[in-house]
């Protein structure tokens, strides 16, 4: 563990702070501080202030969407501040990936305090929209047409109650909801080839195995540690799966 002073952004959607608090080590030389994530900012700002009071691990308690984006506001600036991850999601990817311990908050915690940190990849896609461009982290993989209407038209509530299955029942929809097109992806060798994908306007860093057990993403060896404290590093050009 980089230091003793740790900020943990936690999502009130997935726990209760009180559930968090008993999970904490019984360690007199902790100092701790909690940062709620809000529904329009799952975890950006809350990084931002826990950097700024001074953490040397910002520990990301929630779901995919909260580690993205705690994950994404370290590499984006640069700061020297290890990540932790207490998974408290449906896909709990990028948790899966690094076999930090699940629906275990004592075990993730400990993990996140004491573990030794180590670098993971952190990919960005630049999304052009009619009203400008985004630009967004993804720690696993990135997906577009089904792949991010699918995500988009989960049901919280029927994921809280069945899980993965939800986006079973969310499929449907965006299968119906999507039309095919024509891309063509071009390697550097000139060579090219066209396929098929279905279109949208959205963008996300999309379930897999951030990893499910169906899609496994290539790490350094650095970073396949089991340690759940990481440092996200890397450049806007970068991408992974």
């Amino acid at each position: 563990m980089a230091g003793r002073r740790i900020g943990i952004v936690w999502n009130p959607a997935k726990t209760e702070k009180d559930d968090l608090v008993a999970a904490l080590p019984d360690d007199p030389d902790l100092s701790v501080s909690w940062y709620e994530t809000e529904e329009d900012d799952p975890g950006k700002s809350a990084a931002e202030q826990a950097i700024a009071d001074g953490a040397e691990v910002v520990i990301a308690a929630g779901g995919d969407g909260t580690v993205r984006a705690v994950a994404g506001h370290l590499a984006e600036t640069g700061a020297n501040v290890d990540l932790g991850i207490v998974p408290l999601g449906t896909g709990n990817l990028l948790a899966r990936n690094l076999e930090v311990p699940l629906n275990d908050l004592e075990a993730a915690m400990d993990r996140a305090i004491t573990g030794t940190p180590q670098s993971i990849d952190m990919g960005w896609v630049e999304i052009t929209l009619p009203d400008g461009n985004e630009h967004q982290p993804f720690v696993v993989m990135a997906g577009f047409g089904i792949d991010a209407h699918m995500i988009t038209e989960t049901n919280d509530d029927l994921k809280d109650k069945a899980g993965w299955l939800a986006y079973v029942e969310s499929l449907g929809r965006a299968v119906s909801a999507s039309d095919v097109m024509e891309i063509k992806l071009s390697r550097p060798a000139s060579r090219s080839t066209t396929s098929r994908h279905t279109p949208s306007s959205s963008a996300t860093a999309a379930p897999s195995r951030e990893a499910s057990p169906c899609c496994p993403t290539r790490i350094p060896p650095t970073a396949s540690s089991t340690s759940s404290s990481s440092r996200p590093t890397g450049s806007p050009a970068g991408s992974t799966r």
